[in-house]
């Protein structure tokens, strides 16, 4: 196997946060099994920016994904995410959400993956009293491209990958761009 796969990841994802909220979530898959193994366990941390807005936004990820027959891979993960907001002549907003995403994707080789996916965000502070609340979230489209790496030399299940993420939040009409490093242990 090589040292370097390359694996894209193309997903429809709904982000997070209360449906008058303004904050995007974001978006992310984890890492697909190595070579040799049906599935893996990842973290992720992400950091991107809201286009439409001076606003920008950070996270961490916890993710499963399993290789199925001929290529196949699912992906189920759970997202933290802060997202700030900066206002001319005003305090910054600072907004935390909650995400739960899914994905489906084919593996067209070690080194190459599609992926199309959905996910709901389920809480978050948007509210007066700044408190974290369960709600329904905004629902959000992406596309992830990803670069992942063998990982650790003393480790023979576990790779790093870095991906750049576009997203589009469709509750509230807005794109936004993504950076993530995954660190996945296969098994």
């Amino acid at each position: 196997m090589s040292s370097t796969r390359l694996v894209v990841c193309g997903g429809f994802a709904l982000g997070a946060l209360a449906a008058p909220s303004l904050a995007f979530a974001n978006v992310g898959a984890g890492a697909p099994p190595k070579g040799g193994f049906n599935n893996s366990l990842s973290v992720g941390l992400s950091a991107g920016e809201v286009l439409p807005r001076d606003a920008s936004f950070w996270g961490i990820s916890i993710a499963y994904a399993r290789r199925l027959p001929r290529g196949w891979l699912v992906d189920a993960s759970i997202m933290w995410d802060r997202e700030t907001e900066k206002k001319p002549m005003a305090p910054s907003v600072v907004i935390d959400s909650y995400t739960v995403a899914g994905t489906l994707g084919y593996s067209f080789s070690d080194r190459f993956a599609l992926s199309a996916g959905a996910g709901k965000g389920f809480a978050s502070n948007d509210n007066p009293g700044h408190s974290m609340r369960f709600q329904s979230g905004d629902l959000s489209v992406g596309m992830i491209g990803t670069l992942s790496t063998e990982g650790f030399r003393f480790w023979d299940r576990d790779s790093i990958s870095f991906s750049l993420s576009w997203e589009y939040n469709v509750s509230q009409r807005e794109p936004s761009i993504s950076m993530d490093v995954v660190f996945a242990f296969s098994y």
